[in-house]
């Protein structure tokens, strides 16, 4: 579809304004080294590192909990039982 743009008003020119400045918006964001979110202050989200595991199950030693995260069941069972966290600890080097 073409458009004369000698033939519209200033009310109808002004919406098309704003549709090429949003269409511009990128790549002149990335001109200067951003993105379009980070220009705009959206949040971006910083994935973490996976954690180590400190606590190991004595009886299954290829259960590990990290220590993050919501406690395994069998971790709170073992203290409920009298255990200490440190007897179900990993040896960090």
């Amino acid at each position: 579809m073409k458009l004369d743009l000698d033939t519209l008003s200033l009310k109808d020119l002004k919406p098309l304004q704003a549709l090429v400045a949003l269409a511009e918006l990128p790549s002149k964001a990335e001109d200067l080294g951003f993105s379009l979110a980070e220009m705009m202050g959206a949040n971006i989200v910083l994935k973490r590192a996976p954690a180590i595991p400190r606590y190991a199950n004595p009886n299954k030693k290829s259960e590990k909990w990290s220590g993050r995260g919501s406690t395994p069941t069998r971790f709170s069972a073992a203290i409920s039982r009298g255990m200490s966290s440190d007897k179900l600890s990993i040896a960090i080097n």
